[in-house]
């Protein structure tokens, strides 16, 4: 956290932060990290995680905060698979539901 915040008064226009995830504690952790900088940065900032378990926290980061998710549009021999397509990240947000229970809800529609 120290770091990002030095990043920020830097006047950086995004803070990135990178972390390994390689378990599912280390993904946990990653998430709380995640929330942390969005309660504590006043500037934007992409946080992106690289290891076995990286590529859902690169996913969902922006749910928790981030400025973006950084995508391929395909694999290619030699390319980035961490990074996810782009066309998985659209299928995810397009069926995020942000709404709380109840609110909106019309005719039976949810």
């Amino acid at each position: 956290m120290q770091h990002a915040e030095r990043i920020q008064e830097r006047g950086a226009d995004i803070v990135e932060i990178a972390m390994w995830v390689d378990t599912p504690e280390q993904m946990d952790e990653a998430t709380l990290t995640n929330i942390a900088l969005n309660r504590k940065l006043k500037a934007p900032f992409l946080f992106i995680c690289r290891g076995k378990c990286g590529k859902a926290n690169r996913m969902l980061a922006p749910v928790y905060g981030s400025c973006m998710v950084l995508c391929v549009q395909r694999y290619t021999v030699n390319g980035h698979k961490e990074k996810p397509l782009l066309r998985a990240v659209k299928a995810v947000y397009d069926n995020l539901n942000y709404k709380p229970y109840g609110e909106g809800v019309k005719n039976n529609e949810f």
